[in-house]
């Protein structure tokens, strides 16, 4: 049975992309229920990924991918191009959520420039010890990096790629994760405001590969 529903207003005209990629991940979970989903609302929000994507990177076409390496920050790229360069959190995110949303429209996210020059950047940033980015104003190059790993890991199941460029990310990860694990079974970054409880349903999360993969239209496997 589906269940048709309708949008009943207008969001802000800002975002936080922190926020968004789990709104794409909220989405795919009501269209799996079998909520119809309006059309327009999920081109607007592939449109958001779309305009808040950063212009190419400084390495410009990187080793593994196929297109010029365009990452992700928290916002809009006019809003905070003097602040924010892009993050390997919110580009794995929104990677991830442009999968979802490619997925929902029928669009083969593989074809889509915006995903690939996300994908792109993240071969050429590839890390599973530190959230590559914003380290210029953050506490450390380990802040939030299982919040990164959790991304990640999204990413790869919702994409289906075992591998980002010559990375294995799951082997990767879960080495790094295994390695940081404390005496008492809990993980935290070790900076100031690191949140262990956070930490270590991220870095479960990653080590169970919790994220369902998005399976293509007809195929039954």
């Amino acid at each position: 049975r589906k269940i048709a529903v309708k949008k009943m207003k207008d969001g802000p005209a800002q975002g936080d992309n922190s926020n968004s990629q789990y709104a794409a991940l909220g989405l795919r979970a009501c269209h799996d229920a079998g909520i119809l989903l309006p059309r327009e609302v999920l081109q607007l929000a592939r449109a958001w990924w779309i305009e808040s994507q950063h212009p190419s990177d400084e390495k410009g076409v990187a080793t593994g991918g196929d297109g010029p390496a365009r990452g992700w920050c928290y916002s809009r790229k006019d809003v905070c191009a003097k602040t924010h360069r892009p993050y390997s959190s919110m580009t794995a995110g929104a990677v991830g959520a442009m999968a979802i949303y490619d997925h929902l429209l029928e669009i083969d996210w593989k074809k889509d420039t915006t995903a690939r020059g996300g994908l792109a950047w993240l071969v050429a940033h590839f890390s599973v010890s530190e959230k590559v980015g914003p380290v210029e104003f953050e506490d450390s190059p380990k802040t939030e990096i299982y919040y990164t790993l959790y991304a990640i890991e999204r990413l790869g199941m919702l994409a289906g790629i075992p591998k980002i460029g010559t990375h294995d990310w799951y082997d990767e990860g879960a080495r790094a994760i295994l390695a940081a694990q404390k005496a008492g079974g809990s993980w935290d970054d070790g900076v100031d405001r690191s949140n262990s409880t956070w930490d270590t349903c991220f870095a479960i999360l990653f080590l169970k590969k919790a994220t369902r993969a998005l399976v293509a239209t007809g195929d039954t496997k």
